[in-house]
């Protein structure tokens, strides 16, 4: 399982590299982190296979995914100056959103291979993480005034 957690860890730890939010940017970063997912596919499987008999308890599982994605969180809530305005439990929420919804369609569409009809699978999940981040993504086109 740390392989897997590591390429959801890397990607938010780029995601929050980036100096500037921009829609281009966080479009990039996804073609970037679906890269990534996609060289991971067949870990993926076999750790979603085995999760259930690898893991002793309930709780011990719960207490793994819990503390992963509080530290996945923590990077693009991280920088207050990022989020100027906003309150800080809501760019937490819309940072657990983000990560959440990625890790997600990532996991569905890569490593279960969901089939997409789409020319652009990956246009629909920009758009809707840049949704989700638009306060920082705003708060930066209005500091590059």
């Amino acid at each position: 399982m740390g392989q897997v957690y590591g390429v959801m860890g890397e990607a938010c730890a780029e995601l929050a590299a980036l100096p500037r939010w921009s829609r281009a940017g966080i479009r990039a970063w996804l073609d970037e982190a679906a890269a990534d997912w996609r060289e991971m596919a067949s870990v993926r499987r076999v750790a979603n296979a085995a999760a259930p008999a690898a893991l002793r308890s309930l709780g011990e599982g719960r207490t793994q995914y819990v503390e992963a994605h509080e530290r996945y969180v923590a990077m693009p809530a991280g920088p207050p100056e990022r989020w100027r305005g906003v309150d800080p439990a809501e760019a937490r929420q819309r940072a657990l959103m983000a990560v959440l919804q990625t890790e997600s369609f990532l996991a569905a569409w890569i490593a279960v291979e969901w089939p997409l009809g789409t020319a652009d699978p990956l246009r629909l999940p920009a758009d809707s993480l840049c949704h989700l981040l638009a306060p920082a993504v705003e708060n930066n086109s209005a500091g590059a005034a």
